[in-house]
């Protein structure tokens, strides 16, 4: 097992090696589109540290996962907040997530997805494996339930927890591996942006600073 783990390290790291070199090369080509994009971005960038719970929770199989070993080692990672009844930020944002996964995967960039339900008691896992299925979900791509309480506990360690899943936020968290900061994202990026913040957080440097302000994630202020 030790021995396959070592390989699929090695794997991802020789692609996103490949990937990195292809990105230095089209990034003069593109900076000219990037900063057009970036004058009518439809999301927010911050940099944030999140203290990733130890709680289990279910994965669309019913098997449990345990959270702060599941975003382990190198990704990049994906992760965001969903219930499947939704029908006004869930469809977008997974519908971006499967877009952006489909381009990562053209290019030979491998990137792991996390989507965790915020409405546990309706959300089993039979229902959850529906909802991947049909959105493209595979083993690279977990859909998570659980008890109310450790769902809550990982919203309020992303700074996700809005009171109730009607209220959530259009919010996505990136990271590129293990111990690294999560980029935060607020708003509806298009597939493409959500790829190009995912190669631009595979290819930094490591210790490097994504271009945004540092935070510590927690609850949102209140409204006044």
């Amino acid at each position: 097992m030790q021995e396959e783990s070592e390989v699929e390290r090695e794997r991802i790291s020789r692609a996103l090696a490949a990937a990195c070199a292809a990105l230095a090369v089209a990034s003069s080509a593109a900076a000219a589109h990037d900063e057009h994009a970036a004058s009518d971005s439809r999301y927010e960038r911050s940099v944030v540290r999140v203290d990733v719970p130890d709680v289990v929770l279910l994965d669309s199989a019913g098997q449990p996962v345990w959270t702060e070993e599941l975003l382990r080692g190198e990704g990049p990672w994906l992760v965001n907040f969903v219930y499947t009844s939704c029908s006004t930020v869930c469809p977008v944002m997974t519908s971006t997530f499967a877009s952006a996964r489909r381009k990562l995967a053209d290019a030979g960039q491998p990137v792991r997805l996390v989507s965790i339900s915020i409405d546990p008691e309706h959300d089993t896992p039979e229902r959850l494996a529906r909802y991947a299925s049909a959105h493209g979900g595979d083993a690279s791509w977990r859909f998570l339930t659980g008890s109310q309480q450790a769902v809550r506990r990982m919203q309020a360690a992303f700074g996700a927890y809005r009171g109730d899943k009607a209220s959530h936020a259009p919010l996505a968290f990136l990271r590129a591996k293990d111990g690294a900061r999560w980029l935060r994202l607020e708003g509806f990026p298009s597939a493409e942006a959500l790829a190009r913040e995912l190669r631009g957080l595979a290819c930094a440097a490591p210790g490097e600073r994504p271009d945004a302000a540092t935070a510590v994630a927690g609850p949102p202020p209140a409204r006044r």
